[in-house]
C-alpha cells in the first residue's frame, strides 16, 4: 500500500461516497483513497430507500446524482392516516431548491452507482478484505488487514476513515463509547408486493390503535413487469406488518414478501467522530429509526465534510464540526420516533396532538419538510 494514501474501511454508501469525492478532489494523476469492504460482493438488501435534496446537491458535480434521477422516482408528498382516512397531508416541495422531493432509489442502486463512478475513476475496491486491529501510532493510523487468501497485511496511513456500520471494528478498537438508547419492543420490516389504494409518490405514516406503520415504494431502477404488483416497504412495530395495513383498510392484496426482518431501534451517537488520525462517518458515528430518512443521507453529508476538510489540510476540524451535528438530528429523529410509534396511552395522545399541529399550522409543516429532506441545518465547514 502506498504509506500516503488514506484508507476508507466500509463500502456501503458512505464509504463510496467519501471516495469518490476525495478522488473528485485529487490533484491531477494523484491516486484517490484505498477502500476496502469485509464483504467479498455489494450488498443486494437495502436499509435505505430515499435520497433526500442535500445528498443530490453534494452528488451533482460527480454526475451520479443526474444517474440517480433518471433511475428514481420523486417523492412530492407525506401523508398521516388515521381511522380509514387522511389526516394531514404535506407539500414537499414547500422546501424550494433544484430538487424540491425526496428521491425513492434503493440503497443497493444508490451503492451501484457509486461503485461505477469509483471504477470509472480508476478506484476499485478491495473486497473481503478485512480490518481487524488498528491503533494510533504517532501522527497516524496504524491497522493490521486480512486479506480473503489469508495474508496479513501491516498498514499506516495519514489518516483512516470508519464509515464501516453499526458494529464498526474502528470505533470499538478505539474505545469510542456511543451512549443512547435502544428500544426493546422489536420493529418488523417486509418488502413486498402489494395491491393498494395508496399514492405512489408519497411516503405514507398510519397511525395504528397501538402502534405505527410506515410505506414507501421500493425503487430499484428497474420497472416492474406487466401484470407484477409495485414493491413497497412496510415498516411498522406490530407482529404483522402486512395483515396490520390490512385491517387498516389500505393493502387490498398481498404476495409472499421479498425480504422480511426484525430489528430492534437504537438512538445513539459517538461520543466524539474523531480519535486522532481515526474519523467516523455513517453508521459507525450515528443510529437512528428509519423514520427520519435521515442515516445513509446524514453520513454521505458526514462524507462530504471530510473531503472538504482533506482538500483544504483541516481535517483536526473533523471531529468538532461533525459531532455536535449529527447529536442534534440523532436527537430530533428520537423525539420524533417516541410520539410516532404510539406505543403507550401518553405517546398516542401526543401523536394525535402532533398530527393535528402538522395538518393546521404552516410552520410547523416546514421545519418538518426541513427535518426529513436534510435542510434543518447550513451544510458547511
Amino acid at each position: 500500500m502506498d504509506q500516503d494514501l488514506p484508507l476508507i474501511v466500509g463500502a456501503g454508501p458512505v464509504g463510496l461516497a467519501a471516495a469518490l469525492l476525495l478522488t473528485e478532489a485529487s490533484p491531477d494523476g494523484r491516486p484517490g483513497p484505498r477502500i476496502i469492504d469485509s464483504q467479498r460482493s455489494s450488498r443486494q438488501l437495502s436499509k435505505a430507500l430515499a435520497v433526500n435534496p442535500r445528498t443530490l446537491r453534494i452528488l451533482g458535480p460527480s454526475g451520479v446524482a443526474a444517474r440517480m434521477l433518471e433511475l428514481g422516482k420523486p417523492i412530492t408528498t407525506a401523508m398521516v392516516h388515521a381511522r380509514g382516512r387522511v389526516v394531514a397531508r404535506v407539500d414537499l416541495a414547500q422546501a424550494g431548491g433544484e430538487h424540491p422531493f425526496m428521491l425513492a432509489l434503493s440503497q443497493a442502486t444508490s451503492e451501484r452507482l457509486l461503485g461505477e463512478a469509483l471504477a470509472e475513476r480508476g478506484v476499485a475496491v478491495e473486497r473481503g478484505v478485512t480490518l481487524a486491529k488498528c491503533r494510533v501510532a504517532g501522527e497516524r493510523a496504524a491497522a493490521e488487514l486480512h486479506h480473503p487468501d489469508g495474508r496479513l497485511e501491516q498498514v499506516t496511513a495519514p489518516w483512516i476513515l470508519a464509515a464501516d456500520g453499526a458494529h464498526s471494528t474502528v470505533r470499538e478498537q478505539l474505545g469510542i463509547a456511543l451512549p443512547g438508547t435502544t428500544c426493546e419492543q422489536r420493529w418488523r420490516l417486509v418488502d413486498v408486493r402489494i395491491e393498494t389504494p395508496l399514492a405512489e409518490d408519497a411516503a405514507h405514516i398510519v397511525q395504528l390503535p397501538r402502534g405505527f406503520g410506515f410505506l414507501i415504494r421500493v425503487v430499484t431502477g428497474d420497472e416492474p413487469s406487466d401484470g407484477q404488483l409495485p414493491l413497497w416497504r412496510i415498516i411498522t412495530n406490530t407482529a404483522d406488518p402486512c395483515g396490520a395495513i390490512r385491517d387498516a383498510g389500505l393493502l387490498r392484496h398481498y404476495e409472499r414478501p421479498d425480504w422480511a426482518s426484525e430489528f430492534k431501534v437504537s438512538h445513539r451517537a459517538a461520543a466524539s467522530m474523531q480519535h486522532g488520525p481515526f474519523l467516523l462517518a455513517g453508521d459507525a458515528a450515528h443510529l437512528h429509526s428509519p423514520l427520519g430518512a435521515r442515516g445513509m443521507n446524514l453520513g454521505i453529508e458526514d462524507a462530504w465534510a471530510l473531503a472538504e476538510l482533506a482538500a483544504k489540510g483541516q481535517l483536526n476540524r473533523y471531529g468538532a464540526l461533525r459531532t455536535p451535528v449529527d447529536h442534534r438530528v440523532v436527537k430530533k429523529i428520537d423525539r420524533i420516533t417516541h410520539i410516532v410509534r404510539g406505543e403507550s396511552a401518553a405517546t398516542r395522545a401526543a401523536r394525535r396532538v402532533m398530527v393535528a399541529l402538522l395538518a393546521h399550522v404552516p410552520a410547523v409543516q416546514r421545519a418538518m419538510v426541513r427535518t426529513v429532506m436534510g435542510l434543518d441545518h447550513v451544510l458547511g465547514v
